[in-house]
C-alpha cells in the first residue's frame, strides 16, 4: 500500500530493502507554495477561520457570523512524498506502525513536523530544520535502513514508545514558551531512558543519575554543570511550578531556562540516535554548544564532521 505525507523539504528519494520514499510529481511547485505561506521566522501558522451560516439546500454561504474569527485549531498542508514498503513488519495498521515510525523518524532527523496527507496539523509548523543537524548527501538510506532494522527488533511496547517520542520531539518547537518546551523535552528524555533501561539494561538509582547512565552506556560527552542545571530546573518546575527562579511565563534569571531547554533537546538528539543503534561520531559531539553538525553514514572511527557557524555563538554557554 502506498501512502503519502508532508511537507518534507527533501527533493531526492530514499530507497533501501524494499522501502521507497519518493517526492511527489510537482514537488518544486509545492515547495514554492510552502515558502509563500511561511512566516519569516520559519513557521507556518494556522489559517484564520470564521463561522458562517449555510443554506443546507445549496450549501452556499448566506452570511459570515460577526465576531467569530479565530485561528484554526486543525488544518492541512499539502503532501510532498509517497512511502511504500514491500514487506512491512506489520501487514495491517501501517500508519500505526511501520509508516508511522519512518515518517516520524524523517521528521526527527530533518527538524520538522510531518503528517499523513489526510490528517491534520495543529499549532505552528516549522518549515526550516529546527535542530541544526543534517544527514550527509548519501546518508539518508543508510540511516533509515539501520534504525528501521533496530526498531523491528524491539518489543511491541518499545516500538510504540519510540514512535510517540519521535512525534513529540518533532512537535516541541511548535510551543512558544521555553518552560513548555523544556517540560516536553524532559518527557522525551524520560521516555527514551525507559527504552534504554529495557533494551540496553541502563541502570540508575535517581533521575539525575539517568543522565550519567546514558552517557556511560552510549558514549555521550559529560558536562556535570549542565546536567545539574537541567535537573534543578526540572525539579523546580515539576514539583513547585517555579521556572528559572520565577513564574513559568516570567523567569527571574532570564537565560538559564531558555538555554537549557535547548541543551536538553540537543542531548536528546544524540541520545535517540544512539538508542536506535546508529553508529556515528555525532553522538560524541558537545550538546551544549551552537553548531551545525553533519551526520555521516557510520562515521564512527573518524572525527565527526562538525562546522561551527561562527566562533562567538559557538562558545560554551555559561
Amino acid at each position: 500500500m502506498i501512502d503519502y505525507f508532508g511537507f518534507l523539504n527533501l527533493p531526492s528519494s530514499i530507497c533501501f530493502d524494499g522501502v521507497r520514499i519518493v517526492p511527489r510529481e510537482g514537488f518544486a511547485k509545492i515547495h514554492n507554495y510552502i515558502e509563500s505561506i511561511s512566516n519569516k521566522n520559519g513557521y507556518i501558522y494556522p489559517p484564520m477561520t470564521q463561522n458562517v451560516e449555510v443554506d443546507i439546500t445549496t450549501m452556499e454561504t448566506k452570511r459570515i457570523i460577526p465576531n467569530t474569527e479565530k485561528p484554526a485549531i486543525l488544518y492541512k498542508l499539502p503532501f510532498s512524498h509517497s512511502i511504500n514498503i514491500e514487506n512491512p513488519f506489520y501487514k495491517k495498521d501501517l500508519r500505526k506502525w511501520d509508516y508511522s515510525f519512518l515518517v516520524n523518524s524523517l521528521a526527527f532527523v530533518n527538524g520538522t513536523r510531518l503528517q499523513f496527507y489526510n490528517w491534520y496539523f495543529d499549532n505552528r509548523v516549522p518549515t526550516k530544520n529546527t535542530d541544526n543537524i543534517h544527514l550527509s548527501p548519501n546518508g539518508h538510506s543508510d540511516f533509515f535502513q539501520t534504525i528501521y532494522e533496530t526498531w523491528k527488533s524491539w518489543s511491541e511496547i518499545n516500538k510504540a514508545r519510540i514512535i510517540n517520542l519521535l512525534a513529540l520531539h518533532s512537535r516541541i518547537p511548535s510551543y512558544e514558551w521555553d518552560f513548555e518546551r523544556f517540560m516536553l523535552n524532559y518527557m522525551v528524555f524520560d521516555g527514551a531512558y525507559s527504552i534504554a533501561e529495557k533494551v540496553y539494561i541502563c541502570k540508575s538509582n535517581s533521575h539525575k543519575n539517568n543522565f550519567h547512565s546514558v552517557i556511560d552506556k552510549f558514549g555521550l560527552i559529560n558536562n556535570d554543570a549542565y546536567i545539574d542545571n537541567i535537573y534543578n530546573l526540572r525539579n523546580d518546575l515539576f514539583h513547585h511550578a517555579i521556572w528559572d527562579g520565577g513564574s513559568p511565563t516570567s523567569a527571574a534569571d532570564k537565560y538559564k531556562g531558555w538555554m537549557h531547554e535547548i541543551t536538553l533537546r540537543k542531548f536528546n538528539l544524540r541520545f535517540i540516535i544512539a538508542l536506535l543503534n546508529y553508529k556515528t561520531d555525532f553522538i560524541a559531539t558537545p550538546w551544549w554548544t551552537i553548531m551545525l553538525s553533519t551526520i555521516d553514514p557510520h562515521n564512527y572511527n573518524k572525527k565527526a564532521n562538525v562546522r561551527r557557524i561562527n566562533a562567538k555563538s559557538a562558545q560554551v554557554m555559561n
